[in-house]
C-alpha cells in the first residue's frame, strides 16, 4: 500500500470510530433522558417573585399564587408540601426576605 492509500485508509478509520462515538454519545443521552423520565422527574417548578409573605390561594392545585397572583416564599412552600413528588423552587427577586 503506498502513502497515498495509507492515509485515506487512516482518514476513513478515523471517520467510522467518530461515527460510532458520536452514535454512542446519543444513546447514552438518550438512555438518560428516559431514565430521569422513567424516575419522576420535576413534578412543580414555582417562581418566588414577590417578597410578600402571602399563603397560597389554594395550595393543593400544585400551582404557586397567592390571592395577587404573586409566587411568596410561603406560598411556593405550601405548595411543595401539598403536591406529591419532587419540587423545584427558584428565585427571581431583588431584595431581602427578612425574617419576623
Amino acid at each position: 500500500m503506498n502513502h497515498a492509500g495509507a492515509t485515506s485508509y487512516s482518514k476513513q478509520r478515523l471517520f467510522l470510530i467518530s461515527a460510532l462515538l458520536a452514535g454512542t454519545l446519543i444513546l447514552l443521552v438518550a438512555a438518560a433522558t428516559a431514565s430521569a423520565r422513567s424516575r419522576g422527574a420535576v413534578n412543580s417548578l414555582m417562581i418566588v417573585n414577590t417578597l410578600d409573605d402571602g399563603a397560597d390561594a389554594a395550595p393543593n392545585d400544585c400551582v404557586c399564587a397567592t390571592s395577587d397572583n404573586l409566587c411568596s416564599l410561603r406560598a411556593a412552600l405550601q405548595t411543595a408540601n401539598a403536591c406529591p413528588g419532587p419540587d423545584v423552587i427558584h428565585f427571581a427577586i431583588t431584595g431581602t426576605i427578612a425574617p419576623f
